[in-house]
């Protein structure tokens, strides 16, 4: 006989019923649409499918928290910059039934799974990729929280920062 284990508090359980209710409570005007879970695609979020044109997705550890905000309040002002097509926010649910953080709703994107195997050979999609995030570098959007960058490790020391004076890192640089 199998025993049941506490659930992990920072991965909460989250399956096709719970998302139906929250979706439902929250959201009535979408309560007649189907919904169906995704496969597995990434490490972040749940993701189903609602209807034909709106995903949820639902973060599904606590590194995600957050997410869901910050997607609504940015993604729509970063869009008209990309050239690329990026979720547009339709609803951010609030916690509820059991489930401990905010979630979004979005438009569905077409698309297929960005798979290291369907990418392997594709000359056309490095190109796009990489216009992306050129357009993403130079959006400077008014009230934008500040950019920080991560300093890289010093070599060989495992320590953030800049070389000091004198340590080998700085007579690896070429002139």
């Amino acid at each position: 006989m199998a025993t049941a284990t506490p659930q992990d508090p920072d991965r909460p359980a989250i399956d096709t019923a719970l998302v139906r209710r929250l979706v439902d409570t929250q959201f009535p005007q979408w309560s007649g649409l189907p919904l169906r879970r995704l496969e597995q695609a990434g490490s972040d979020h749940v993701i189903h499918r609602l209807g034909e044109e709106l995903s949820v997705r639902l973060p599904r550890h606590a590194g995600a928290i957050g997410q869901a905000e910050k997607e609504a309040e940015w993604l729509p002002r970063l869009a008209p910059h990309v050239p690329l097509a990026v979720p547009v926010p339709v609803a951010v649910g609030k916690p509820g039934l059991g489930y401990p953080w905010p979630w979004m709703v979005a438009r569905w994107l077409d698309g297929e799974v960005a798979t290291v195997a369907a990418l392997a050979d594709s000359y056309d999609t490095a190109v796009e990729l990489a216009g992306f995030l050129t357009a993403l570098q130079r959006f400077t959007p008014d009230n934008a929280p500040p950019r920080t960058r991560p300093t890289p490790s010093r070599p060989g020391t495992g320590r953030h920062g800049p070389p000091s004076p004198g340590s080998t890192a700085s007579s690896t640089r070429r002139p």
